[in-house]
């Protein structure tokens, strides 16, 4: 992840409804476990042409994970374990203007029965685009993206937090 970029990962609706509490029980020390969070969805057979549409395909370091976008930009990753999804993760690019992508993101994460986990708020964000948009617009990413020097001061005086 470049500090210019927002993340956040897609949550079934499913998983949020069996557990309120999902977001508490899978941060760990390591970061956020994923993988309990598609345990009973079937990846859909049109998964990938689907993300395709959104973003061309990229290059990938891994058997398991496929990538849409750019590593510097926009980018969605999708991990597969098996025949199991692992993980579904959007990265914005907040230096541009991510107005189409985030409508097609949105439009994908409500097709899919799923909302969106800010990993910088650690909180649940509604799929619609005032909502991302406004999670987007407060970010350390959009604050990266603005101005990167008094953004890089306020992290060193408050000692890198």
């Amino acid at each position: 992840m470049a500090i210019w970029q927002f993340d956040i990962a897609l949550v079934p609706e499913t998983a949020l409804a069996a557990d309120p509490d999902l977001f508490v029980h899978s941060v760990t020390p390591e970061g956020v476990e994923t993988a309990a969070w598609w345990s009973s969805i079937s990846v859909p057979s049109d998964l990938e042409s689907r993300l395709g549409e959104i973003l061309p395909k990229g290059d990938s370091w891994s058997d398991e994970l496929s990538v849409w976008g750019t590593d510097d930009g926009h980018r969605i990753d999708l991990w597969l374990i098996g025949d199991a999804i692992e993980s579904l993760a959007v990265r914005i690019d907040a230096r541009e203007d991510a107005s189409d992508f985030v409508k097609a993101v949105c439009a994908f994460a409500q097709s899919m029965q799923c909302r969106f986990y800010g990993y910088e708020s650690r909180a649940e964000i509604e799929p619609t685009t005032a909502a991302l948009h406004a999670a987007i617009q407060v970010s350390d990413a959009t604050k990266f993206a603005r101005d990167p020097r008094g953004f890089l001061t306020e992290v060193a005086e408050k000692g890198g937090s």
